[in-house]
């Protein structure tokens, strides 16, 4: 019997090594910043640049921004604070955040059978739209028209998948968003706003 408990250790303590050398998955690294550094500051004709954040997350319980590695409200502002520089005269440029939402909705296969049989898994739907509105206030408190600007994109991503690889996609799927939320602020600012 006693021998049957040295192998036992033995094998526990062998076991025990084997995951002591494993190497750390990279589910245990957390995703970096999303930062705008890599882009050039835009130049705005103006003497300051305004960031207004009017999206409540609160407002409505299905919202699942919150939930995402940067909330895209943050990802706005982040990107509006690194982007637009203030470079010249005229009053202020306003950047108002009016909607970031993100809702999940769970979608399962249509056939019962394929859900019985495994064959196709329940995948979450991300649906994320943002409303953004830009316009200039001259220094005798005149405006110019505003510009709004809506950004609607989704994203699937199979259930099955591990949070950190959800987490990853959810985080590259973001930084696309925002590389045409760029797009299209820089032409609006430059083509329409005349800044």
């Amino acid at each position: 019997m006693s021998h049957l408990h040295l192998i036992v250790f033995i094998g526990a303590v062998l076991f025990g090594l084997a995951g002591c050398s494993a190497t750390p998955r990279p589910e245990g690294k957390p995703l970096p910043d999303m930062t705008f550094q890599h882009m050039p500051p835009f130049p705005v004709r103006v003497d300051q640049v305004e960031i207004v954040n009017r999206y409540d997350p609160d407002r409505d319980p299905a919202d699942f921004s919150s939930r995402f590695p940067t909330p895209p409200d943050i990802a706005l502002r982040r990107y509006a604070e690194t982007r637009l520089q203030a470079a010249g005269e005229g009053g202020t440029f306003f950047f108002v955040i009016e909607e970031a939402k993100v809702t999940e909705t769970v979608l399962s296969p249509a056939s019962p059978f394929l859900r019985w049989m495994g064959a196709a898994a329940d995948k979450d739907r991300y649906d994320v739209l943002m409303t953004l509105r830009l316009y200039q206030r001259f220094p005798d408190g005149a405006e110019t028209p505003h510009a709004v600007l809506t950004f609607e994109k989704s994203l699937t991503i199979p259930r099955s998948r591990s949070l950190a690889d959800r987490e990853q996609e959810q985080f590259a799927f973001l930084e696309l968003m925002m590389q045409d939320v760029d797009q299209v602020v820089t032409a609006t600012i430059r083509d329409n706003l005349l800044l």
